[in-house]
């Protein structure tokens, strides 16, 4: 099935020169159509994948308040000439992800960047402690884990300039220790976007990258499955 088509693309394309309510108000009916309905369809879809694979994460297909991520921008602090993001995404969260900082996996459509993500991204202070200290523990099943999804995902994020001082002497993992985020992604061409296959690619992506989130998952003290 085809869930996004070139008029997916062609609305954001648009929307990128045109970043103004006065635009977007008379596009509406195009945003609906082209853009957040076929999203909405895609996340009801994989949402019994997603059960398959980690049971305690969900795809909630909702206008607001769900996976889908909202095309207006938070104009509280800033960016108020533009008012909308010009890229449409979901996330796919723990159950308990609003009361725990917890990983998930990501789906981000916008031309030329559009990728799939997984992982945990600017995690406080206390989350990122978790993590290290659980790679530092469990270096043979992450540097496994690491080697597996290194064959179909980029690592991505900010580190530290320094390793912690109770994380010293760890040369194999020493680089893995010193990130402030723990995230891998997956770009998508436009093509793959728009094939019938998007949510077979998807599925596939979310089972090469489940054995990361499960140990991120379990590092943060949530049940995986």
């Amino acid at each position: 099935m085809n869930y996004f088509t070139k008029e997916t693309f062609a609305f954001l394309y648009e929307l990128k020169r045109n970043n103004n309510k006065e635009w977007f108000h008379l596009n509406k009916d195009k945003f609906e159509t082209y853009v957040r309905n076929p999203f909405l369809k895609f996340i009801i879809d994989y949402e019994p994948y997603l059960k398959k694979i980690a049971p305690q994460y969900e795809a909630i297909a909702k206008k607001s308040g769900g996976s889908l991520f909202r095309i207006n921008k938070d104009t509280r602090f800033g960016n108020r000439d533009e008012p909308y993001k010009t890229w449409i995404a979901a996330q796919f969260r723990h159950q308990k992800g609003k009361d725990y900082t917890s990983p998930g996996f990501y789906l981000h459509i916008e031309p030329n960047k559009s990728f799939f993500g997984a992982g945990i991204w600017h995690p406080d202070t206390a989350t990122c402690g978790k993590i290290r200290k659980s790679i530092f523990d469990f270096q043979d099943e992450w540097l496994k884990n690491k080697k597996i999804f290194k064959e179909n995902f980029e690592m991505k994020g900010n580190s530290l300039k320094k390793i912690p001082k109770e994380f010293l002497d760890c040369p194999k993992v020493e680089n893995d220790l010193i990130r402030k985020d723990f995230v891998i992604d997956h770009l998508l061409t436009k093509e793959e976007i728009l094939s019938p296959e998007l949510l077979n690619k998807i599925v596939k992506l979310t089972e090469l990258s489940s054995d990361f989130v499960s140990f991120l998952t379990d590092s943060v003290g949530l049940k995986y499955k």
